[in-house]
């Protein structure tokens, strides 16, 4: 009975494509909408189509509508219906009311590279629909415009810096080498590139304790070229430390403490007891 009312409503309702495109569309009036795109010559564009004010429906059959110049659509069927038919015709039908609102198919398009650029219209023709009733349902058909554009050429614009890692004394660092269309601002190309750590710089003049002496790199702060001081005749040969001449009856400076005080004397931060002795041997109280 659904399928005979269905052909009754199809014959009554075929009218030329003109008059399917309405232009203005009532508050409220079941409505499937197609949504315009802008595109350019070679690019994939998709159309959804969208159901809004649905009343309920179990059967609905569209005819899709466009012009030769864009080609075939691959059609996908939307979330509404899951029974779907592809043909000449469009056939959605279900078991009982469908009354939610949402997307109802998608046509995508292969714009090719050949096409003329301009306005096309992407429709339906409307042939029927009804209710579980079997009661006819009309839908407003609100087609789409696809602007087609001419294909954009790219023109190479002077590379950039960005992302800029500052390399350490010792480890390197990169920064991206970026290109962007100078027309559109498209991003071409995107390189990385090093950035050479450079080694570190040292101070000119050595720095030094009671020990040892060494450089400091100007850039990082490091220690760098750490060497035990050579003394001739109390004075390194380096860096010209003069040794502080540790003199203390109870000090055995080859013992495994020499060193240290040795250090602690030379550096000013200890100078013993005014008796002349270290006091090695001394408890530490706080």
């Amino acid at each position: 009975m659904k399928r005979i009312a269905a052909v009754i409503v199809s014959l009554l309702l075929i009218i030329p494509v003109s008059q399917c495109f309405i232009p203005a569309v009532a508050a409220g009036a079941p409505t499937i909408t197609c949504e315009s795109k802008e595109c350019s010559q070679g690019d994939t564009v998709t159309i959804g189509v969208n159901v809004t004010n649905n009343p309920g429906i179990t059967y609905l059959e569209l005819t899709p509508t466009y012009s030769e110049q864009l080609g075939a659509p691959t059609i996908n069927n939307g979330s509404l219906f899951s029974d779907f038919t592809v043909g000449k015709q469009l056939v959605w039908t279900a078991d009982n009311d469908i009354l939610a609102n949402g997307k109802l198919v998608s046509l995508v398009f292969n714009i090719g590279e050949a096409v003329t650029p301009g306005n096309y219209t992407v429709g339906f023709i409307f042939r029927s629909a009804y209710n579980y009733n079997e009661a006819p349902v009309t839908f407003n058909i609100v087609t789409a415009t696809v602007q087609v554009k001419k294909k954009h050429t790219h023109t190479a614009g002077t590379a950039v810096t960005e992302n800029v890692n500052n390399p350490t004394c010792t480890v390197n660092g990169s920064y991206d080498e970026v290109v962007y269309c100078s027309s559109c601002g498209a991003e071409l190309s995107r390189e990385q590139r090093p950035i050479l750590a450079e080694g570190h710089k040292n101070s000119e003049v050595w720095s030094k304790d009671g020990t040892n002496h060494w450089h400091v790199c100007t850039v990082c702060g490091d220690k760098i070229d750490i060497a035990k001081h050579t003394f001739v005749n109390d004075v390194c040969t380096v860096c010209g430390y003069k040794a502080v001449k540790v003199n203390f009856p109870d000090v055995n400076l080859k013992d495994w403490y020499g060193d240290a005080v040795s250090y602690a004397v030379s550096a000013g931060l200890m100078k013993g007891y005014g008796s002349g002795k270290f006091g090695t041997a001394d408890g530490i109280q706080r």
